[in-house]
């Protein structure tokens, strides 16, 4: 069976069984022991402040930076990136 087949029918069993709304955002329901939800709304730079930012960097932070923004990893992501995990070829 198709990894996709078996994922709707999953989804479909689970909808039907009233645990996920059928127009809703399934992973609302998943609850974190522990977690605790943003207290604030993170800042987003406009283009402007961005390239400021950029120009005020220096090597590696400018490329970690270009990095984190273009993929939207976090820093700890960039600081465990490693050779291998780069595909040139594609």
């Amino acid at each position: 069976m198709r990894p996709w087949i078996a994922a709707t029918i999953t989804l479909a069993a689970v909808m039907s069984l009233g645990y996920v709304h059928p127009f809703g955002n399934p992973i609302q329901t998943v609850r974190v022991k522990d977690g605790s939800k943003r207290r604030q709304r993170p800042t987003v730079l406009t283009v402007e402040e961005y390239e400021a930012i950029l120009g005020l960097l220096k090597e590696p932070y400018r490329t970690m930076v270009i990095v984190a923004q273009c993929l939207g990893l976090r820093v700890s992501d960039i600081a465990a990136l490693q050779w291998q995990d780069f595909d040139f070829e594609r």
